[in-house]
């Protein structure tokens, strides 16, 4: 049986954008909620959308802690 996804608190996503400096970890664009309303005006917001994920996958080994999480655009993960 697989794992359930896990819901970061607000808190949490925004401190990982802070921290990361609001990049996107695989393209170093800019990725933050802000970066997606401008993008969605644009009609292309999904692509652009900040997506909260595990570094390494738990399933590989990787923590469900705060220094194996990262931000990435919907797009970036999506073709990672």
């Amino acid at each position: 049986m697989g794992r359930k996804r896990r819901h970061w608190p607000f808190a949490l996503k925004e401190a990982l954008i802070v921290s990361q400096r609001g990049k996107c970890w695989i393209c170093g664009d800019d990725c933050t909620f802000e970066d997606f309303t401008e993008a969605a005006k644009l009609g292309n917001g999904w692509a652009r959308y900040p997506t909260f994920e595990h570094k390494v996958p738990i399933k590989d080994g990787g923590a469900d802690e705060l220094h194996n999480l990262a931000i990435s655009h919907q797009q970036c993960n999506a073709t990672r």
